[in-house]
């Protein structure tokens, strides 16, 4: 009965994957226990509609990798490979798959490939530990073993001091008969591990090799199978894989990507009531629920997360986010305090702490908050608005200008900073700061873009300030007939203006606070 249950399971995900174009084949699962093999169906059933509707190369690789994943975990090597390849064919410059495919490699014993993937990778991204500590112990297998130690040592400060690349100094130096140099290495590592029994091989040889017989002798008797391997997220989450709660949530990240939130949420709960305590399950459906607009639920979910674990950077972040976007910034302010004492080069939660501060009136430390954010990272338009709206709010007109002409540089012809920008120049309440040829060059490229009433409004406000009043009527005119079709009241304000146009030169606005 059990063999045709998961037969009928296979059955569907066969027909559901055969819509996504090239996907590898579904392996034979009946070994597997019918409740992995329904959780494997389920998220190849998600991928098939997360590949046919994803819209960038990027999530289809994502998509592709977590899948490869699903499949290494519970060791069906040969479609995970095949899942790999088309997480690299989707997107060649993704790192996270280059790895995988590397150390799958490794593992196949495919070393010439894995040697050259591991050194893709580190090509990337210099600072990859594993990576690194893979490619040395390949370097060493085949008798290279100058270039394993100086790809250790040429590495990040302190990589030679991890227990796994410690390890892999002393066999090298045994292999080069620096025994007393192997003896040390290795009795520190074991010192630290004294589980990775396995080294007491090497160090044993080592003994031998300095003429200590004894300690040969016993290490010898002591050596055994583990050994010690870097620390390595890639390995931890292959290994949680084979659990239930990592495949609803693969599974719901995958809806995620292509804006399906309900069925997504429905994997993160699913998540959830697998392991209560998980805290990427309650991160995940936090967010799921705060894109379907259930903030509350949103926030009990983080607030969850950060009653068990306050120092998740993301989860400060998040619930203090949703908290200053519901108006409650006093309370949102001491977890983007703490996101930001967590990961104090986080852009993103320094310009959520900018945000909040300044909500809550204090302008000076929010406008210090957003230009450190911009030192952070120059092309992040938030901060740089947030900047802004603070120079404004200080009166600090001709600064405010110049802050967005660089942000245009910086960011680009943004809406909001080009708006921002055509509304300074046209209608800034310090009249030395106005320059109307400027205002009618931004606001007439807004207009060609959208022409909504907003758009025409700066029009005709950047030609009154070069005194080409009849023409800002004109403008103005159309800005009232967009509130008359959209059936809406015209504020008494814009009328007002349509009068001074039409009165003549000089017609430009008086010096108050820009509309």
């Amino acid at each position: 009965m059990r063999l045709a249950v998961v037969a009928a399971i296979l059955a569907l995900a066969a027909n559901t994957v055969a819509g996504a174009s090239n996907v590898p084949p579904t392996p034979d699962l009946t070994t597997l226990e019918l409740a992995v093999a329904r959780q494997i169906s389920d998220a190849l059933a998600e991928a098939n509609l997360t590949l046919d509707r994803a819209t960038t190369a990027r999530d289809r690789s994502a998509t592709c990798l977590e899948i490869g994943q699903l499949f290494d975990a519970y060791d069906f090597v040969e479609t995970a490979a095949s899942w790999y390849q088309l997480a690299h064919d989707h997107d060649p410059e993704s790192l996270p798959a280059t790895y995988a495919l590397a150390h799958l490699a490794q593992r196949r014993g495919e070393l010439q490939d894995s040697e050259a993937l591991f050194r893709l990778v580190l090509a990337g991204q210099p600072n990859h530990t594993p990576a690194r500590i893979h490619l040395a112990e390949l370097l060493y297998e085949s008798g290279h073993y100058d270039e394993a130690e100086s790809t250790l040592q040429a590495a990040t400060p302190g990589l030679a001091t991890e227990p796994s690349a410690r390890a892999l100094l002393g066999q090298i130096a045994l292999a080069r008969g620096e025994n007393r140099v192997a003896v040390d290495r290795l009795e520190s590592v074991l010192a630290e591990i004294p589980a990775a029994n396995r080294l007491h091989y090497p160090l044993a040889l080592a003994y031998r090799g300095l003429g200590d017989l004894e300690a040969a002798r016993r290490h010898l008797e002591l050596r055994g199978a583990v050994g010690v391997r870097p620390a390595d997220p890639w390995v931890d989450e292959l290994e949680s894989l084979r659990g239930g709660e990592r495949v609803h949530i693969l599974a719901g990240r995958m809806a995620f990507r292509v804006a399906r939130y309900a069925e997504a949420a429905q994997h993160f709960e699913a998540a959830t009531v697998a392991n209560p305590k998980s805290t990427p399950a309650r991160i995940n459906l936090g967010a799921a629920f705060a894109a379907l607009g259930r903030t509350a639920d949103a926030i009990a979910q983080f607030s969850t997360v950060v009653a068990q674990d306050p120092s998740l950077a993301t989860a400060q972040y998040n619930l203090g986010r949703l908290l200053v976007d519901s108006g409650a910034a006093a309370d949102a302010l001491p977890h983007l305090e703490q996101a930001v004492a967590l990961a104090p080069k986080d852009h993103e939660a320094l310009t959520a702490l900018a945000d909040t501060e300044r909500a809550l009136g204090h302008r000076d430390r929010a406008l210090d908050y957003y230009r450190t954010a911009i030192a952070l990272s120059a092309t992040a338009e938030r901060p740089r608005l947030g900047e802004t709206n603070i120079l404004v709010g200080l009166g600090l007109y001709a600064e405010a200008a110049s802050a967005l002409e660089e942000a245009i540089t910086a960011v680009g012809a943004t809406r909001d900073i080009v708006f921002g920008l055509a509304r300074l120049y046209a209608a800034s309440p310090s009249l030395d700061v106005r320059n109307g040829k400027r205002a009618l060059e931004l606001a007439s490229t807004l207009f060609d873009h959208d022409q909504t009433a907003g758009h025409a409004t700066l029009v005709a406000q950047a030609l009154a300030e070069q005194g080409r009043c009849a023409e800002a009527a004109t403008w103005q005119r159309r800005v009232i007939a967009a509130h008359e079709a959209a059936s809406e009241t015209t504020p008494d304000s814009v009328r007002g203006d349509l009068a001074r146009y039409q009165g003549g030169p000089p017609c430009r606005l008086a010096p108050t606070a820009p509309r």
